[in-house]
């Protein structure tokens, strides 16, 4: 499949930088697009679809921002710890942080 230019922008935006280090995918050279469906692959084998992973992480975010910065329990053996600085934090998705 031809790469867009969009897909480009997309991959250089995930890539290594002075703030994300190795990259927000860290060592996966693959496709984002390949990337993107063998994830949703294994969410499809587990029987977890897009939206109730997306209401955990919604759901452990708040419950790691109202703890103000402590530690809290998600689930046996899940913590979260929600940090906050000044300043924008870049994002590799465009509208998010930079």
């Amino acid at each position: 499949m031809q790469e867009t230019p969009e897909d480009k922008a997309l991959e250089d935006r995930l890539g290594a930088s002075k703030f994300s280090g190795e990259g927000f995918l860290g060592t996966d050279h693959r496709p984002v697009d390949e990337i993107v469906a063998a994830d949703l692959h294994a969410l499809a084998q587990l029987g977890v679809s897009k939206e109730t992973l997306l209401a955990a992480l919604r759901d452990a975010f708040e419950k790691a921002r109202a703890a103000l910065g402590g530690e809290v329990a998600i689930r046996p053996g899940v913590t979260a710890v929600a940090h906050e600085s000044m300043g924008r934090i870049p994002s590799p998705f465009r509208g998010d942080g930079v």
